[in-house]
């Protein structure tokens, strides 16, 4: 139990590094190249995507090392025990989606359970950037419109 314990808190902190990491560096690449705002649009949803997939990769990882090294359990139901099986489950349930194919016996139930909230957690942020994103890049197109039609009205 405490080996699971450990093992969540790890993934925990892993995953809001990685996240902030991703959403720093993005920011800061926008800023530094001064990307035309549709691109920069695209430089955060391919960074949030591939933060997300790296933060399920992690949790993939636990899954089939908890419960073939540690034995903290296993995953029951349609799971023939390959990592591939590990990555889809993990997938399934970092997004909420949960289709109920497979199932968590044991310990690893904990590393579930703090998946989904990890999931709902690190989407809710990249959601959150990128609405932030849209509306500064918005609002300047809105400002740039106005200006020029100052312009042509006199």
């Amino acid at each position: 139990m405490l080996l699971c314990f450990g093992i969540n808190c790890l993934l925990v902190i892993a995953c809001i590094f990685i996240h902030f990491g991703f959403m720093a560096w993005v920011s800061y690449k926008i800023d530094s190249l001064a990307a035309q705002h549709r691109f920069s649009l695209l430089l955060h949803v391919f960074d949030g995507l591939a933060a997300h997939i790296l933060e399920i990769f992690l949790f993939a990882l636990a899954y089939y090392m908890m419960q073939y090294h540690f034995e903290l359990g296993h995953l029951d139901g349609a799971f023939d025990g390959t990592f591939f099986d590990c990555f889809y489950f993990s997938f399934t349930t970092y997004t909420s989606v949960g289709f109920g194919d497979i199932a968590p016996i044991g310990f690893i139930r904990f590393t579930v359970a703090i998946e989904a909230l990890i999931g709902l957690m690190m989407i809710t942020w990249t959601a959150s950037l990128l609405y932030l994103a849209m509306q500064r890049q918005w609002s300047e197109d809105i400002l740039k419109f106005k200006a020029k039609n100052k312009l042509h009205k006199k």
